[in-house]
């Protein structure tokens, strides 16, 4: 049975806590750590909202890349909202997505978009993205999370139509032709992006799958002649990427348990049989299942 034992421990964000998946970026697989270094009370800073709630912020390590993200989760005391940037969005905008909310219900659903950073369904100032001086905007659309299934001590939660934009002001000059004293120009460059996506979590261990099965990218812009003055405008056209981002839990991982646990860590089978005694590093079991490791009092959940 799902039971929120503590604000962020269902999804096994504990201080320590690592986890290590095969991460698949648009056709590419690549091995990824996520490790939690802070949990903290976080006052909003930042955002749109100001309140209190219990944050973790972890790192994403992608080894091949030699490239590190810092991301974080937090819980508003009914969801649990991780706002996550690379590569889903794009690495300098968060996408802050309602994952969880409690209690978890099957069929249950909700909007997905944490407004706390946007404002729905408009356009918003946001950053100099592109360092011409001036704001550039974003908008985000809603979104809706659903549980998809519940099976004891795991939950599916499906987020569908997420749509966002980022609209940039740099002008380019593209082309001056001397002869005809025509310049042609390029402006309000905007990247668009939708997806939907699928999360399959375990109480205590986190988040074992996380699929974007097809993403769709497109770009729109306007075309602008001096002389004579025209101005076209060239709409977005979406083009799919499927297999997009897919990140699934490598089976050895490991929740809360720290990068070497005791040798008197001892491991139970789903009936509750004692079947190893030892350092975790050591362990091989003979078929994939749920395991329980038990160091001390503490009992940890891992699935190979």
């Amino acid at each position: 049975m799902i039971i929120l034992v503590s604000s962020l421990s269902f999804a096994g964000d504990t201080l320590g806590a690592f986890r290590y998946y095969n991460t698949t970026i648009d056709g590419y697989t690549y091995y990824t750590k996520d490790s939690v270094f802070l949990v903290d009370i976080w006052d909003g800073s930042g955002t749109r909202c100001s309140f209190s709630v219990d944050r973790a912020v972890y790192k994403t390590h992608i080894y091949s890349l030699s490239t590190i993200d810092t991301n974080f989760v937090y819980f508003d005391g009914s969801f649990l909202i991780d706002i996550f940037k690379y590569p889903v969005s794009y690495s300098y905008v968060p996408l802050p997505l309602k994952h969880l909310r409690f209690p978890i219900i099957s069929g249950d659903w909700w909007q997905a978009v944490d407004t706390c950073f946007f404002p729905l369904n408009q356009t918003y100032p946001y950053l100099d993205l592109d360092l011409d001086g001036v704001v550039d905007s974003i908008f985000v659309d809603t979104a809706t999370s659903r549980v998809i299934r519940v099976a004891g001590d795991t939950v599916e939660i499906s987020i569908s139509e997420v749509f966002m934009k980022i609209r940039y002001t740099e002008q380019r000059i593209m082309d001056i032709d001397t002869a005809t004293n025509d310049t042609l120009i390029y402006r309000n460059y905007t990247d668009h992006i939708k997806f939907d996506m699928r999360v399959v979590y375990v109480a205590n261990l986190g988040y074992i799958s996380y699929h974007i099965d097809t993403l769709w990218k497109a770009i729109s812009y306007d075309i602008i002649h001096t002389t004579p003055y025209d101005s076209t405008h060239i709409p977005p056209v979406f083009y799919p990427y499927s297999q997009y981002y897919i990140r699934e839990l490598v089976p050895t991982s490991i929740s809360e348990g720290g990068e070497s646990m005791s040798e008197h860590t001892k491991i139970y089978d789903i009936s509750g049989r004692l079947i190893y005694e030892g350092t975790i590093g050591n362990f091989k079991p003979r078929k994939k299942g749920i395991y329980f490791i038990k160091e001390g009092k503490v009992i940890r959940k891992i699935i190979y």
